[in-house]
């Protein structure tokens, strides 16, 4: 017999938010901070902003690295269309 436990971590996305663009803010080059941005933005459902951060991101991570942006921003284009 199994017994599986899920731990539900609540999320404040509007904090996280502000935590990325701060360290934006302090450092223009970190591609993590504007891939996590690309995140919580979508999560929000501020769409446009995620599709901006990750295309940011696109441009200042190393190529082997983009692969998993690239398939977001196509969810994004569509949920973009969409609304």
């Amino acid at each position: 017999r199994t017994i599986e436990r899920t731990v539900t971590v609540p999320v404040d996305l509007k904090l996280a938010r502000m935590h990325y663009e701060k360290a934006i803010e302090c450092d223009g080059d970190l591609a993590s901070a504007y891939f996590n941005l690309g995140l919580v933005t979508a999560l929000s459902e501020d769409y446009q902003k995620a599709y901006d951060s990750l295309e940011h991101y696109k441009s200042i991570a190393p190529p082997e690295e983009i692969g998993v942006a690239d398939d977001l921003m196509r969810y994004l284009r569509s949920a973009i269309n969409l609304s």
